[in-house]
């Protein structure tokens, strides 16, 4: 089997060279990039905190970023579902439903304590 030879850079340059390979040849090809669009965000944090976030990202075997963002995006889920985030519309038709079936709730608390 014949073997074969390592191109050194100068010939890959050669091989690729504008004269051989015109821009005029190219074209735009559209990129999607995946997922949502992302935003950095900067966070001044003390030092052992900063070891201490290290530790842990090891521990489970990811980067800081990616436990800090897990962490932040956990809490806002969990914010989000707290009444004041609620939608208002929501928030009163759930209010209303309380209101109408308090006097039975009652009632049938007041009946089981006898």
């Amino acid at each position: 089997m014949k073997q074969k030879k390592e191109q050194t850079t100068e010939e890959i340059r050669e091989y690729y060279d504008l004269e051989e390979f015109p821009l005029s040849s190219l074209r735009r090809i559209p990129m999607k990039r995946p997922g949502t669009p992302q935003e950095s965000f900067a966070l001044r944090l003390p030092q052992e905190v900063v070891e201490e976030l290290r530790e842990m990202a090891d521990s489970q075997g990811m980067g800081v970023t990616q436990l800090v963002r897990a962490w932040v995006i956990e809490r806002l889920e969990l914010e989000r579902r707290k009444p004041e985030f609620t939608s208002p519309v929501l928030w009163e038709r759930t209010r209303a439903t309380v209101e109408q079936m308090l006097p039975e709730i009652v009632s049938r608390v007041a009946s089981n304590t006898k």
